[in-house]
């Protein structure tokens, strides 16, 4: 936990571009929420020296260590729960000036769902849901049937194409339940020694903007409001005053 007595922490703001970054591997190659525990992310060589802290907005790091050819192995625990998310991994390493050398990642996490579908009897049902295909399968006499499927992050619908027993062809839009989760990830870095009640951090973000008004970052670890905002040469910096 920080503290600087009630005091002003300084604090800079790097961000990185998912975009550039390169791909990752996963162990197993499909990451499912509720039935794979533990994945192995093997992440290209990264920048800086030492080995790379790693942090993750979902789910937990075990461990970092390295791997052939310059890469790095990261352990991970999936998150417990029944929803879709992506897994956002932040890691960084320093370089000889000292500066952080910041790379994102991001991995969708499936999840299994169960969709129910009423539809008109005696009809081919076929599913589509990201990018995938479910049936065709009968709807019966009763004209209600239901899909195992696998859900990808981000995607709130599916499409059923239903063809009835006279030919007739319907589309009907299945809508995907999902819930919140954090999208962000942020670790702070200390910048030096705490002189007079004022901490120097740097902030190293997963995205490339923050909320205006800041009120926490992480479970208790640090509270406070955003109060000014400068930005030079590529790096924000601004006041944060803790409170109590």
């Amino acid at each position: 936990m920080l503290s600087t007595g009630g005091g002003v922490l300084l604090w800079s703001l790097l961000t990185s571009s998912a975009s550039a970054a390169p791909a990752l591997s996963t162990k197993p190659p499909q990451l499912v929420v509720g039935q794979t525990k533990v994945a192995e992310l093997t992440v290209p060589a990264l920048a800086g020296s030492g080995v790379p802290q790693a942090r993750v907005n979902v789910g937990e790091v075990l461990s970092v260590s390295s791997a052939r050819g310059g890469a790095w192995r990261v352990r991970y625990r999936l998150p417990e729960g029944v929803f879709p998310q992506r897994l956002v991994l932040l890691l960084w390493r320093l370089d000889e000036a000292g500066k952080v050398r910041p790379r994102v990642h991001r991995v969708p996490l499936w999840a299994p769902a169960v969709l129910p579908i009423t539809t008109r009897p005696r009809s081919l049902v076929t599913l589509s849901l990201g990018g995938r295909l479910y049936g065709p399968r009968p709807s019966g006499a009763s004209g209600k049937l239901s899909f195992r499927v696998l859900v990808p992050p981000e995607i709130t619908r599916g499409w059923a194409r239903v063809v009835d027993d006279k030919g007739l062809e319907t589309r009907k839009a299945i809508e995907i339940r999902r819930a919140p989760y954090p999208h962000l990830v942020l670790a702070l870095v200390p910048r030096g020694p705490r002189r007079g009640g004022i901490v120097s951090l740097l902030v190293v973000s997963s995205g490339r903007k923050l909320e205006p008004r800041l009120r926490s970052w992480g479970p208790g670890a640090l509270r406070g409001e955003h109060i000014e905002l400068q930005r030079r040469d590529g790096v924000h910096s601004g006041r944060l005053v803790l409170a109590k």
